[in-house]
């Protein structure tokens, strides 16, 4: 019986009784295990010693875990804050990005709606340009024609004159022809008169029949002078008509040239004006242009801003999702906490 008594049964029945009264005894260590005295005493007195030190430690633990527990509290706390804070910032942050990124957009669509608009004004103006152009070309159609109109009528005017000229030749070529008619039937009438008196002189009778004779030749003469005066007269007048036709004429063919010519600086001034204007369509399009090249600039330095807003916003997500796993393991180290302290 004494040599089945263990030193691990003597240590479990110490704990046994010290768990269920509170101290230990021999006496009732022998009931459970059996053995003497002499064998018992030295394992229950060294469980005892063993007992002690295990209280002592397992008071210095639960300080120790206290402690710990705290600590770990203290600094999910300042871990909760900080993230809190931090989440905050970078809510704030995320808030001013959205709002930045926002105004941009607007800012993005109002340089669109501006760009848009300065299409349609360069259609516009293009339209414009075109149908000024067209107008240009008509004016110059409408000129050219008035040139041609103006050389028509100078050579008309050329023509006329020319005419006149012949008109003038002619009339003067008449009139000399008439005086030469005119010189020559006189001087006929007046041989015919010298020979006459010289014949008178030689025979009275003779000469008064051919006096008689010439006399009425005279007439007959100076009928046909007559007659061919009244026709030369008639030529002339209708010469002087012709003439007074053409004179008035060439006066109104003058006041009509007058008027083409005023037409003429009319319509050079116009197109003068109208050149200008296009060099102003010009110019005002070429403002459009460099206008348009700064706005291409701009919205190159706008989409340069929009991809660094755009890297720190991956940036800023980048540490969102680090704190969110910060966030997991102050849970994960919480859990495990708890576990701790339930175990």
């Amino acid at each position: 019986m004494a040599s089945s008594v263990t030193r691990e049964a003597v240590f479990t029945a110490c704990k046994k009784l010290f768990e269920e009264t509170g101290h230990v005894k021999q006496a009732d260590v022998q009931a459970i295990t059996g053995g003497s005295f002499t064998k018992l005493g030295p394992w229950i007195q060294e469980w005892k010693v063993l007992n002690a030190r295990l209280n002592g430690l397992e008071y210095l633990d639960h300080e120790l875990l206290a402690g710990l527990n705290e600590w770990c509290l203290q600094l999910k706390e300042k871990f909760q804050s900080e993230a809190a804070k931090q989440n905050e910032d970078l809510h704030a942050e995320l808030t001013k990005e959205k709002e930045k990124q926002a105004q941009f957009q607007q800012d993005k669509d109002k340089q669109r709606d501006e760009l848009a608009n300065m299409h349609a004004k360069l259609a516009e103006l293009r339209d414009t340009v075109s149908e000024r152009e067209r107008h240009i070309d008509r004016k110059r159609t409408e000129l050219s024609q008035l040139k041609t109109e103006r050389l028509e009528f100078k050579q008309r005017y050329e023509a006329e004159l020319q005419t006149n000229q012949l008109l003038k030749n002619s009339i003067e070529q008449l009139q000399r022809k008439v005086e030469d008619e005119r010189h020559s039937a006189n001087k006929r009438l007046h041989d015919e008169m010298k020979r006459i008196s010289d014949l008178y002189e030689a025979n009275e009778n003779k000469l008064y029949q051919q006096l008689d004779e010439s006399r009425r030749a005279q007439r007959e003469q100076e009928k046909r002078s007559g007659q061919e005066n009244d026709k030369l007269r008639q030529e002339v007048s209708d010469l002087s008509k012709q003439k007074n036709e053409l004179n008035s004429q060439l006066v109104r063919t003058q006041a009509d040239l007058a008027i083409v010519q005023e037409r003429l600086q009319e319509k050079e001034k116009s197109l003068d004006s109208l050149t200008e204007q296009h060099q102003q369509t010009l110019q005002t399009l070429q403002q459009e242009k460099e206008r348009r090249q700064e706005m291409h600039v701009q919205l190159g330095q706008l989409k340069g801003q929009f991809s660094v807003i755009q890297e720190r916003h991956d940036q800023l997500e980048h540490q969102l999702r680090e704190l969110r796993h910060i966030e997991a393991e102050l849970k994960l180290l919480r859990r495990h906490q708890q576990d701790d302290s339930t175990d």
